[in-house]
């Protein structure tokens, strides 16, 4: 993980806490799979459903080959939901993504998202 711009490499069983509104990220340097264990606190509903979507869109092959997905108004509800902050170049874009999430939620496209890749998952 990326935070305050150094590489931290985590064993397993270790942790990293991140600080609220502290600009971080996720990366893999080799060639295995990661796992890893993300815990909010306090919690935080729209994460999980921005990863259930995003894991279902690139399941059905709507995202490109690091996740994400193809559609900027996918795009703009999964940085919405989760309450990712883009810094840099895509931080100007911000307000976009925003415009596009509101627009997708009043024309019913995120709730469509919802109840394929979360709704329908849960039970």
């Amino acid at each position: 993980m990326v935070l305050n711009k150094k590489k931290n490499y985590l064993q397993p069983g270790q942790s990293i806490t991140v600080p609220l509104h502290k600009p971080h990220h996720f990366f893999n340097d080799g060639k295995e799979p990661i796992i890893c264990l993300i815990k909010f606190t306090p919690g935080h509903d729209g994460f999980v459903k921005g990863i259930a979507i995003g894991y279902g869109l690139a399941a059905d092959g709507k995202t490109n080959s690091k996740g994400i997905p193809k559609s900027l108004t996918h795009l703009a509800l999964l940085i919405t939901l989760t309450d990712t902050k883009p810094v840099g170049a895509m931080g100007v874009l911000f307000p976009i993504f925003k415009w596009l999430a509101a627009r997708a939620k009043r024309n019913g496209t995120e709730q469509v998202l919802l109840d394929k890749y979360y709704y329908e998952t849960e039970n």
